[in-house]
């Protein structure tokens, strides 16, 4: 090879090592689409798609299905006026809500509270015939994986299951 002249500009190319490069530059991009988009629909924990509403009647319960360790999270639960008839409503919790996470807060403050065998019931002073409103705010303490926690009334409808997806 000649000895390049003064003032002349030396580039190598390495088309290879170029072409490895450019794959690598676009499968990274790939990664971090995929990621975004996994963001968006709640996959990493609050997101678009990670709220989650279930409904049996007299009963609708809103909550995040994907929560972070040792943050809180609030879960309303709605109740129609139908359950609220005699001016007060029993709430009937059980599962993870006692178990790997706990209760922070409850909003309103129930009237009173009961413990049995399965779980926790909460009573709380409703005016009757009137939907009620309840927000209970968690907070998952530590491990990771998915948790069942069971929420119901007490005048006998089936309870609604809430699948949550613990992440560090």
């Amino acid at each position: 090879m000649a000895e390049p002249e003064r003032g002349e500009n030396i580039i190598y190319e390495n088309v290879p090592f170029e072409r490895r490069w450019m794959r690598f530059e676009r499968s990274m991009w790939l990664v971090l689409s995929l990621s975004l988009l996994a963001a968006s629909f709640g996959v990493f924990g609050r997101g678009a798609h990670a709220r989650q509403t279930q409904r049996s009647a007299p009963l609708t319960v809103e909550y995040d299905s994907v929560v972070r360790s040792r943050t809180q999270t609030p879960i309303v639960v709605k109740v129609d006026g139908s359950a609220t008839q005699a001016g007060h409503v029993r709430l009937l919790l059980s599962g993870a809500l006692l178990g790997k996470a706990r209760l922070l807060d409850i909003v309103p403050k129930p009237a009173s509270e009961e413990v049995f065998e399965q779980g926790v019931a909460l009573t709380f002073k409703t005016l009757p015939g009137k939907p009620a409103s309840m927000t209970l705010v968690q907070k998952v303490e530590g491990g990771m994986g998915r948790v069942q926690s069971h929420l119901g009334v007490d005048h006998g409808s089936s309870p609604l299951t809430l699948n949550q997806l613990i992440l560090p």
